[in-house]
């Protein structure tokens, strides 16, 4: 889940900053540059080649033939 908080940074406006929900279930796969515009635990500088790998094993894995 993606939700968004709103931060005072002084300013006039508050700002909107968004926070990814790690424990909802999904998969997530966070490079560093973008760690720095979202809240998460799990950025990581390989997310791009372990979403890569993580969906070439979920393609593998499906049953193409047999769908009911």
């Amino acid at each position: 889940a993606i939700r968004a908080k709103l931060i005072d940074d002084g300013g006039e406006r508050l700002k909107a900053k968004p926070i990814v929900d790690e424990d909802a279930g999904a998969k997530l796969f966070v490079a560093l540059p973008c760690a720095s515009h979202i809240v998460v635990e799990n950025e990581s500088a390989d997310a791009l080649e372990q979403a890569e790998q993580y969906l070439i094993e979920m393609m593998r894995s499906f049953d193409y033939e047999n769908q009911v």
